[in-house]
C-alpha cells in the first residue's frame, strides 16, 4: 500500500496531487501535552515505578493552543548518543513490575498487546507481533530511559477494555522503555504502549497543560534504526557525562561510554549494512556508487525511510510537505537534484496559492521526475514499498 508522503509524489503520476484536502481542515488537529510527572488520561495502570527528570511545568489547567505554519517535526534516529537519558546505575522504571501488573490484569494485557500490534514497524527477537503469553519476554528486551526531548508518539490509553490512541507529546525528563531499534515502548509511569506517531490532518492544535520552554518547533520524532542496538549511549540527567548501558539491561551493567566506535554506540548501520528482514534503508547501489559531491545518499535515503515512517498512512499537512520536500531537496544527491527541485517547486506554488492540488500540466516534465525519483527510492535506497 502506497502510503504517507510517497502519496504526495505517487499521485503526481495521476495528474493531480493532494497535498491537504479542503475537507479535511476539519479533521482532528488535536495533540496532548504530557509532563512527564503525569500519566495523563485513562492510563493502562497506577502505582508503577517511573523516576522522571525533574521538570518544571505550568500550573495552569487545560488549554488549546494552534500552532499554524509549524514545520515539519524533526525525524532523529533512535540510536543516536545522547537522544536518551538516564542515570548511571539506575532504572527509570521496572520491566518486570510492568509485566507482573499486566500478568495479574489478562483484559488490560490483551488492549496492551493490540496497541502494540497494530504498528507495523514493531520489531522483537520474538518477530513482529506480541502476545499476551509473550508479554513478559517482550518486555525484559526494553530498556528504562528517560527522553531528553519532547517526543512526539501516539499514546495509548485504556478505557472500556480496549485501548485509546491519541497523539501526544511526551515531555523532556519522562521515563520510558525503549526496544532494541531505538523506538519509545511503554510510558513507564502508566504502561502505556507507544507507538511511532501519525500525522494529523489539520493544523496542530496543543492541548493541556504547557511546561516552560514547550516549542511545537524543538519537538522531535523518533525513527527506528535498521539494524538492533546493542549499547545505548545515555547522557547522565545529573552530570551530562554520557555513558553506556546494554540493550535490555536496567542498569547493573552499567559503563563508560565508548565513543571511538559509532557502529556500536550509535548504532547507525554502515552503508554497507542490509538488515535480513526488511528493505535497506541506506545501502549504496549493487553497482558501481553513485557520485555523492553536492549531496547524500545515505542521508537522502534514510530521510526518505524516516519520513515514511514517521507519517504512516496519514496525509502529511501543507506546511509539512512543503518542509518535507526542503529538507529532502538539502541533501538530494546531483542526480536527483533536478528532479526533486521540480516537485519542491510543485508543491511550494500549490502552497502558497491555497490549492488543495497540484496542476502537473503547468510542470513539464513532472512525469519523468517522479518516475525517475521512484526508480531511485527502490534501486538505490532499497525502499520498495511502491
Amino acid at each position: 500500500m502506497i502510503t504517507g508522503v510517497v502519496v504526495v509524489v505517487v499521485a503526481l503520476i495521476a495528474g493531480a496531487v493532494v497535498v491537504l484536502s479542503g475537507d479535511d481542515e476539519a479533521a482532528a488537529g488535536e495533540i496532548f501535552l504530557e509532563p512527564a510527572t503525569e500519566a495523563g488520561a485513562d492510563p493502562f495502570a497506577t502505582g508503577l515505578q517511573s523516576d522522571a527528570v525533574a521538570v518544571t511545568t505550568t500550573t495552569q489547567t487545560t488549554v488549546t493552543t494552534t500552532e499554524g505554519g509549524t514545520a515539519a517535526t524533526p525525524a532523529i534516529s533512535g540510536g543516536r548518543p545522547g537522544l536518551y537519558g538516564g542515570t548511571r546505575n539506575t532504572a527509570t522504571c521496572d520491566p518486570q513490575q510492568q509485566a507482573d501488573f499486566l500478568a495479574a490484569n489478562r483484559p488490560i494485557a490483551v488492549a496492551f498487546v493490540a496497541a502494540l500490534n497494530a504498528d507495523p514497524t514493531l520489531r522483537w527477537s520474538g518477530g513482529s507481533k506480541v502476545s499476551v503469553d509473550q508479554i513478559e519476554a517482550y518486555l525484559l528486551e526494553l530498556t528504562p530511559v528517560n527522553l531528553t526531548s519532547d517526543t512526539r508518539v501516539t499514546n495509548h490509553g485504556y478505557r472500556n477494555g480496549s485501548p485509546t490512541p491519541r497523539q501526544a507529546v511526551l515531555q523532556a525528563g519522562t521515563a520510558v522503555l525503549v526496544d532494541a531499534y531505538g523506538v519509545p515502548r511503554v510510558k513507564c509511569n502508566c504502561g502505556n504502549p507507544l507507538t511511532p506517531p501519525t500525522a494529523v490532518r489539520a493544523t496542530p492544535t496543543y492541548r493541556g497543560p504547557r511546561w516552560d520552554g514547550f516549542s511545537p518547533t524543538t519537538v522531535v520524532v523518533v525513527t527506528e534504526v535498521t539494524v538492533e542496538i546493542e549499547v545505548y549511549v545515555l547522557v547522565d540527567v545529573v552530570t551530562g557525562d554520557p555513558f553506556s548501558r546494554p540493550t535490555g539491561t536496567t542498569g547493573a551493567d552499567d559503563g563508560d561510554a565508548d565513543l571511538s566506535d559509532d557502529t556500536t554506540s550509535s548504532t547507525e548501520p554502515p552503508s554497507t549494512e542490509s538488515p535480513s528482514t526488511e528493505p535497506p534503508s541506506t545501502e549504496p547501489p549493487t553497482s558501481e556508487p553513485p557520485d555523492t559531491s553536492g549531496g547524500d545518499v545515505e542521508q537522502f535515503c534514510s530521510k526518505w525511510s524516516g519520513y515514511l515512517t514517521q507519517y504512516g498512512e496519514v496525509d502529511p499537512s501543507v506546511p509539512e510537505v512543503v518542509a518535507i520536500f526542503e529538507d529532502l531537496n538539502s541533501v538530494a544527491p546531483p542526480e536527483m537534484q533536478q528532479p526533486m527541485q521540480l516537485i519542491l517547486d510543485a508543491v511550494r506554488d500549490a502552497a502558497a496559492s491555497g490549492s488543495a492540488e497540484i496542476d502537473v500540466s503547468a510542470y513539464p516534465g513532472m512525469d519523468a521526475a517522479v518516475t525517475s525519483v521512484i526508480e531511485y527510492l527502490s534501486g538505490t535506497c532499497g525502499i520498495s514499498t511502491f
